[in-house]
């Protein structure tokens, strides 16, 4: 974590930390975690580039937020879908060229 941003997050929550972060990379293969987390990402990535939402829909209550920062259709940052706003692929339909 940058100084700064331990700085920021000291001040917003008054919890001071000097814990550090280790990151080792894995294959989803061999971490039960990473495979759940990968399936998701996959399920959402068929959505999209398929128009396929049959591993999605099971699944979509789980997701609580998915930021979709490149469709600018309707505001200047991007569609957010959550309980909200439910994402879906009539959404999707003309959010993509072809």
């Amino acid at each position: 974590m940058s100084n700064q941003a331990q700085k920021n997050f000291e001040s917003q929550w008054k919890i001071s930390s000097n814990s550090s972060i280790i990151i080792e990379p894995t294959y989803p293969s061999e971490v039960a975690g990473l495979q759940i987390i990968d399936y998701y990402l996959w399920a959402v990535q068929r959505c999209y580039e398929r128009e396929d939402d049959q591993f999605f829909l099971p699944l979509a209550k789980k997701y609580r937020l998915i930021m979709d920062l490149d469709d600018k259709r309707n505001k200047p940052y991007g569609e957010w879908y959550g309980d909200r706003n439910p994402l879906s692929i009539k959404k999707l339909k003309g959010a993509r060229s072809k």
